[in-house]
């Protein structure tokens, strides 16, 4: 899903843009949560036709492994 919130501020508000944004996508989510709309965040699996081996390296050796 994509959306674009547009608003208009007068040119003296300009220094407070990151406010005036921050304030108006809460008011956006505020408003999409009272009226019972989620928006999902976009997840992706992977499957893989063998299992991954998964090998832990130990504290003691990433150290080595950096100097």
């Amino acid at each position: 899903m994509n959306y674009e919130l547009v608003a208009w501020i007068p040119e003296h508000a300009i220094a407070r843009l990151p406010k005036i944004t921050a304030e108006l996508t809460e008011a956006a989510k505020k408003a999409l949560d009272e009226a019972g709309i989620e928006i999902p965040f976009p997840q992706r699996t992977l499957w893989f036709a063998e299992p991954l081996k998964i090998v832990q390296e130990s504290a003691s050796q990433s150290e080595s492994t950096r100097e």
